[in-house]
């Protein structure tokens, strides 16, 4: 053993020194070892100019840590953007803070499934067709007007709705109805289609600028505005002040996209390189910018508030109808206890 011992330290040695010679330019940064006793110290600890290596694992360190803080950072983001449409149960104050599977494809005010499916179908053709109809009038700009992102968003709301609906309809033992991330994508496209169909029709109507008054106009800025009020009053989805961020995104995203049109130097209806008139970063760049910021951080949160005070209203005439129905012996039959549950769950429901 001794003797393989020392063949192996004299092979080692002669191979760190081939090693060393074919390093032309190692000659300063490298010492060979003088015998092949300092073999094994010289492999582990060669005598190694490494003070580059520091700052190397400095600057290493220093870009992990800003890519940590980053990494944290999107965490926290998505975290809070995720956390109002958690759907796990929490029994904070002896509350309920997530909505029923039911609020999603039923109504509170009937325990007949059939015409609450009936109404999101119809809801779902008659926008989608005015969506249609719509975007061969605006020619190719139809994307860039906001009042077509809040219908198409409008649109979209009541199609998967129905979809949902229709999915929960149609159950079977062999399917569980829709999923809980769709019905996490749901409530979230209701409520971005609530506050922002609300502030389009409000901000078009009451602008001092002049707006044209026909039938598209209508039924775009009126009639949209008449349907998420029912839809409010009639649905079981709860409105909550902390899904305030939903509305607000959309409507930021629309200011990155009327930022980005700008900078791309693409023209707008008229030719001009601006969206709307009152919007021009070029001419007006201080009423553009307050315009922007204050629609989407002070006007939509505003809308987004009256929606949960019809969502409060809703709680109210249900506790009303729930009343009536329990002091009449003779209707007392006509209130299935389907309807009883949603009511009560409705009722636990916070803002």
């Amino acid at each position: 053993n001794k003797a393989r011992r020392q063949r192996t330290c004299v092979q080692l040695h002669d191979c760190h020194r081939r090693c060393f010679s074919s390093i032309r330019q190692g000659s300063q940064t490298f010492a060979a070892p003088s015998s092949p006793t300092d073999v094994v110290t010289s492999l582990r600890f060669p005598s190694l100019d490494i003070s580059y290596l520091h700052e190397l694992g400095t600057m290493t360190s220093s870009r992990r840590i800003g890519y940590d803080g980053v990494k944290r950072g999107l965490q926290k983001v998505i975290s809070y953007l995720i956390k109002p449409c958690a759907m796990k149960e929490s029994s904070v104050d002896g509350r309920r803070e997530v909505p029923d599977r039911t609020a999603f494809t039923r109504t509170p005010w009937s325990a007949n499934q059939k015409k609450f499916v009936t109404y999101r179908v119809v809801c779902a053709i008659f926008t989608l067709s005015i969506l249609i109809w719509s975007v061969p009038t605006d020619s190719n700009r139809w994307i860039t007007f906001y009042s077509n992102w809040m219908y198409a968003t409008l649109t979209l709301h009541y199609c998967y709705s129905a979809a949902v609906c229709l999915q929960e309809y149609r159950r079977t033992g062999r399917h569980d109805g829709p999923s809980e991330r769709t019905l996490r994508i749901g409530w979230m496209i209701y409520d971005m289609a609530m506050a922002t169909s609300l502030l389009v029709s409000a901000e078009y109507w009451l602008s001092p600028w002049p707006v044209t008054i026909g039938l598209r106009s209508i039924l775009r800025h009126a009639l949209n505005s008449v349907m998420v009020v029912i839809d409010v009053l009639v649905c079981g989805l709860p409105s909550r002040l902390d899904r305030i961020v939903y509305p607000v995104l959309h409507g930021f995203s629309y200011d990155v996209f009327v930022v980005i049109y700008w900078l791309g130097g693409f023209r707008g209806y008229d030719g001009k390189q601006y969206i709307y008139s009152f919007m021009d970063l070029n001419t007006v760049p201080l009423q553009a910018t307050v315009i922007m910021i204050g629609n989407t951080f002070l006007v939509m949160p505003v809308f987004h508030i009256f929606v949960c005070v019809l969502y409060r209203t809703r709680l109210k005439m249900l506790k009303g109808y729930k009343n009536k129905n329990d002091s009449d012996p003779v209707k007392e039959t006509s209130l299935q206890p389907l309807d009883k549950d949603m009511v009560n769950n409705n009722e636990n429901f916070t803002i």
